[in-house]
């Protein structure tokens, strides 16, 4: 196949690129509070991208926290485009986070007992404090190297840049190196895949229930009917055919020392007696995670990175 990427396009792709790996480099000797206030100062999104998402956040607000006045809506849409910042380049010092004992995984007693007798597990969760790859590298360091999981997964998205899709992969390899985990292409290959290796003990899939598809974030719901399509559905499905456990848990930044904190929400199995699950229970159970993640969402708003892509009703 002819690739008919424009040349201007190939321009800016590289340079984006060239940035991200210099910046890459760069953090691997700094300090790693620098590169976190480096990404607060910087931010994720510049020139016009920045105005259309500040605008975005703010129309969020005026839907989601619909009695705060002017001054505290701005003041709290600040503080979610600094977040959003800090966390797009904390991705790049993961592993340095990890080797710096940065994120408290320990589970509680019941957990450690689940963790200990190796039940296949489907581990769900929200972008809270993170954009996917710090939680991701966390319990997979829980639970592949401190609790013998063999066989570890989560689907992740290609980016179009492929100058920033290889600092991603290498970024990944790091923080993955040594254990059986990595990242799927969100595909029915890989549905198989995980299908597959869950009907097996010591076997791990995180999904992110707030993925955003169809130019849109369908999951935590605030009042809107559950969409069928996202991850949350494919989750509970995954979960009556293989009868693994369904693991809800969240990341939450502990203070402005980069400290953070994996929390462990009671698990859940989906009952389906062996036959196909029908639509009213697979919406019960969906409602079910919709309740356990929408309130974590508010109380942790400002660190909940999927607010830049939420469109308001």
């Amino acid at each position: 196949m002819i690739d008919q990427t424009p040349i201007a396009t190939k321009i800016l792709m590289f340079l984006e690129g060239f940035a991200a790996w210099a910046l890459y480099g760069l953090f691997r000797l700094l300090p790693i509070h620098w590169c976190s206030a480096l990404g607060a100062k910087l931010g994720r999104f510049q020139g016009a991208e920045r105005r259309i998402v500040i605008s975005r956040i703010q129309k969020n607000l005026l839907w989601l926290l619909p009695s705060i006045n002017e001054s505290d809506r701005l003041a709290i849409s600040h503080t979610m485009i600094k977040n959003a910042g800090r966390s797009y380049y904390e991705t790049m010092i993961v592993d340095r986070l990890l080797a710096n004992d940065r994120v408290n995984t320990s589970p509680p007693e019941h957990i450690r007992k689940q963790l200990s007798a190796g039940k296949p597990l489907i581990l769900v969760t929200v972008h809270l404090a993170n954009l996917g790859d710090l939680i991701i590298a966390s319990l997979a360091d829980l639970l592949l190297r401190q609790y013998g999981y063999e066989v570890g997964g989560s689907p992740t998205r290609k980016m179009t840049n492929p100058w920033l899709s290889s600092l991603a992969t290498h970024i990944r390899d790091r923080y993955l190196k040594g254990i059986n985990g990595r990242g799927y292409d969100p595909d029915l290959k890989t549905a198989r895949d995980f299908y597959r290796f869950l009907m097996k003990p010591r076997s791990v899939v995180l999904l992110h229930l707030d993925e955003a598809y169809d130019r849109q974030v369908h999951f935590p719901t605030f009042g809107r009917p559950i969409d069928p399509r996202g991850n949350v559905t494919k989750a509970i499905k995954l979960a009556a055919g293989t009868g693994a456990v369904i693991q809800p848990v969240y990341l939450t930044r502990e203070s402005t020392e980069l400290g953070f904190k994996v929390s462990w929400v009671p698990a859940f199995q989906v009952e389906s007696n062996g036959a196909s699950l029908n639509q009213a229970s697979l919406m019960r159970y969906a409602q079910h995670l919709d309740e356990l993640f929408e309130p974590r969402v508010f109380e942790n708003l400002v660190d909940w990175a999927q607010i830049c892509y939420l469109r308001s009703e």
